[in-house]
Parts: structure tokens; sequence; C-alpha cells
């Protein structure tokens, strides 16, 4: 499977969205972003905790180079207004045993942004043949930290593509 996002149109005239490519899907967005857990580490020492806590929990084969966070804003400061993937391109940890932990996992990712644990996230997909996990969050525009706001504005005039693939 490939995970790739990338600017199928872009118009920025009068703040119009792109169309970019989502798991397959056309989306429109106003912004996006994509970060690996190493880019991370130097920005925000605070999201990186987020990455260690995963480690601890599953510690076969995640790693800074395969664990990203990607930001898609869609405009507007509502509830939907951003979601954000946590995707590792290599996870093997989908027993029955490993479901109690990821259930951990995913609220402490929702409740680091502030997002409701229940209701704010959920598994996109979780694949134990292509030993991939991708997790979405949907958060309010006060939930997002201020870096990525900034960062993700200087990717507006000129985004960043990125092609993930899985094992």
């Amino acid at each position: 499977m490939v995970l790739e996002m990338y600017p199928v149109e872009l118009s920025w005239v009068c703040g119009s969205k792109m169309t970019i490519v989502v798991l397959g899907q056309e989306e429109s967005v106003s912004s996006y972003l994509c970060l690996p857990f190493r880019e991370i580490k130097e920005i925000s020492p605070k999201l990186y905790e987020l990455f260690e806590k995963f480690v601890d929990l599953f510690s076969d084969h995640p790693d800074e180079d395969n664990t990203y966070l990607i930001f898609l804003y869609s405009g507007g400061r509502g509830r939907l207004s951003w979601r954000v993937f946590f995707v590792c391109t290599h996870f093997e940890h989908n027993s029955f045993e490993d479901v109690p932990l990821l259930v951990k996992f995913m609220s402490d990712f929702a409740e680091h942004f502030g997002g409701n644990p229940i209701y704010d996230v959920f598994v996109n997909t979780i694949n134990g043949n292509g030993e991939f996990l991708i997790l979405e969050l949907y958060l309010t525009w006060n939930s997002v930290p201020r870096w990525v706001k900034r960062m993700i504005r200087g990717y507006r005039t000129n985004p960043r593509a990125f092609r993930l693939v899985f094992a």
C-alpha cells in the first residue's frame, strides 16, 4: 500500500483550497504538513514524547524515520477543521494482546492535543500483513500547536509532496 499526499490542483486565488490525494481519495484542504519524528524531535520535544510513549508500548520496529505525523487543515475553526494522522510504516503489533496497548496509545494521542479519546480518535488502518498503522484524530483550531500553524503557512505556497510506501 502507498500513502501519498500531493497537490492535484493548486490555486490560491481568494483563499481557495488545493486538492490533494489522501489514501487514494481526493480531498480539498487549505494546507497540509507531513513530518517524520526525526524532524519533530528538533522542533517540539514535548510532541516527541508522544513518539517515545509509542516506542515504549510497541518496541518492535517503530523508529524516527518510519513514524510520522501528518496534519491536514481544511479551513475554518470548527471541530473537523484539523485532522492529524499518526502513521507507522513498520508496525508488527496487531495481535489480541496488543489491542489494549493500542487503545492506551490512542488515548494518549488524543489527550496530547486536547482531544477527546472517546470521540476524536480512531484507527484508520491497521494491517498485519503489510505491517503498518494509521491512526486519525480530529482537532479544533485551538488544539493544534502554534508551531504547526506557522510551518503549515509556509507550505501553502510551496507544498511538499510526500509518498510513504508500506511494507
